[in-house]
């Protein structure tokens, strides 16, 4: 009978291995994109895409793949906005990917569309919480209004009414980094 249970124990051991396996491998990409794009550090991003799995497991109970996508954003976020706080400074947003060899890109085109990402990213450093969470998870990310609603808890009418204000600001700063460069 001790076998017995010694063996079983293992089964559910393993089941809930695999399950926390299924559910990192599914999160682990979403909150490193978050944390790179809150914290422009890859390193950092690292780190708190590790602390986050790490709580992930001391929470094994989270089993359903869709509440814990919701449950480690918002851990995620709160990491970020700790390390922001705790550097106190901002970091500059990191260069954009190096472009493929295939492409037919020249390197003037090559150059601007660096230049307007960093410009789009640097201006997206400069806006306020939780208009920079917003816009990185539904404009970088993809997610629905719905899910950010939930990560953040905000109603959707609020996620709404901050995404409209924080693109509203975001082509006010970018008209203006235009305006000055052509000065």
């Amino acid at each position: 009978m001790l076998s017995c249970n010694i063996a079983s124990g293992i089964v559910v051991s393993s089941v809930i291995v695999d399950s926390f396996k299924h559910i990192a491998r599914a999160v682990e990409r979403d909150i490193f994109s978050y944390s790179y794009a809150m914290l422009r550090d890859e390193s950092e991003a690292k780190d708190i895409t590790q602390e986050v799995l790490v709580k992930l497991w001391q929470q094994r109970d989270l089993r359903e793949e869709e509440g814990a996508r919701r449950w480690v954003l918002r851990v995620a976020r709160n990491a970020c906005l700790d390390s922001l706080k705790h550097s106190k400074v901002r970091r500059e947003y990191a260069q954009s990917h190096p472009t493929d060899s295939a492409t037919t890109e020249t390197p003037y085109t090559a150059t601007k569309r660096k230049h307007d990402r960093e410009a789009v990213l640097h201006a997206i450093g400069k806006l306020q919480e939780p208009q920079r969470s917003i816009v990185i998870m539904k404009d970088l990310q993809q997610y629905s209004y719905k899910e950010i609603s939930e990560a953040l808890e905000l109603s959707d009418s609020q996620v709404k009414v901050y995404l409209h204000r924080a693109r509203k600001k975001l082509h006010g700063l970018l008209l203006g980094a235009t305006n000055y460069e052509q000065r």
